[in-house]
């Protein structure tokens, strides 16, 4: 999910996603975030500036925008970037969590 703030921010649109993949699935999310660095304040004011046009579907920025991941995602890993105000995470599938579609025989 590149950038894609509109689904692994949203617990409603993970819902609909997560049901898709294969147990044993990889998920990766790259985006934007608010930073806790003193050097970042001035990116958060930028970031929230830009959000503000952004969907009103999207949610808001975040110190955490892939929170919504964790209940979904073994051993979530978060990597951040450009003065903390960019992430990647990633991590497996948690079979357990994820729901499956009926099959038809």
């Amino acid at each position: 999910m590149f950038a894609a703030a509109d689904i692994y921010a949203s617990s409603r649109a993970l819902a609909n996603l997560l049901p898709h993949l294969n147990d044993d699935a990889r998920v990766v999310a790259f985006g934007a975030k608010l930073s806790h660095r003193r050097s970042g304040r001035i990116l958060n004011l930028l970031l929230r500036l830009l959000w503000k046009l952004s969907f009103s579907s999207t949610s808001a920025v975040n110190y955490e925008p892939w929170a919504p991941l964790k209940d979904h995602i073994d051993e979530l890993q978060a990597q951040e970037y450009f003065f903390d105000c960019m992430f990647l995470v990633s991590g497996k599938m948690n079979v357990a969590e994820a729901p499956r579609f009926a099959t038809s025989g």
